[in-house]
């Protein structure tokens, strides 16, 4: 099974999780990034933010290097912006990067991200197959026991998929 591991950070967070993922199952990796830079500075960062959030504005991303046509799996990976799933995913999902593509989404977080089980769903459904979303709250602050639950996760989530691809998963109804 070939499997990619697609994220967008803008803090690090995001970033490192990737990282774990794709060095724990052998994935491709690759940071998905607006056309334009997203300042460095976190006081700027809010403002080029905010204003995309309040009015939805999509930025372009930029061309990938990896074609995810592919790929058999997706581990799709970005910050929660306002308790949201970040615009730059937003618009790999809705501007046809992804299409019928079986997607892990993850998400990294320090406060309110109650809703996005439910929002990462609708936005993959749209386009792709969802097969789970997994949190990773304060990365920053609680990297060791982040990076063992993002190892575990990816192993897991592998393990199913490939037990479902050779059709030896027991569809338990």
């Amino acid at each position: 099974m070939k499997i990619l591991v697609l994220y967008s950070s803008f803090g690090g967070s995001t970033e490192k999780v990737a990282k774990v993922i794709a060095n724990t199952i052998n994935a491709d990796m690759e940071c998905f990034e607006p056309v334009r830079s997203v300042p460095k500075n976190k006081f700027l960062k809010l403002f080029w933010i905010f204003p995309k959030l309040i009015f939805q504005k999509q930025s372009a991303i930029k061309p990938l290097k990896h074609n995810p046509e592919a790929y058999d799996l997706i581990f799709l990976g970005s910050p929660v912006w306002v308790g949201s799933i970040s615009l730059p995913a937003k618009v790999i999902l809705e501007n046809g990067m992804l299409k019928n593509k079986h997607i892990a989404y993850f998400y990294c977080h320090v406060g309110h991200h109650e809703d996005i089980p439910r929002i990462s769903k609708e936005y993959i459904e749209k386009k792709n197959i969802f097969i789970e979303s997994k949190d990773f709250e304060k990365v920053k602050s609680d990297y060791e026991s982040q990076k063992k639950e993002a190892g575990i996760w990816a192993k897991k989530i592998c393990f199913e998929r490939n037990e479902v691809v050779n059709g030896s998963m027991n569809n338990k109804n």
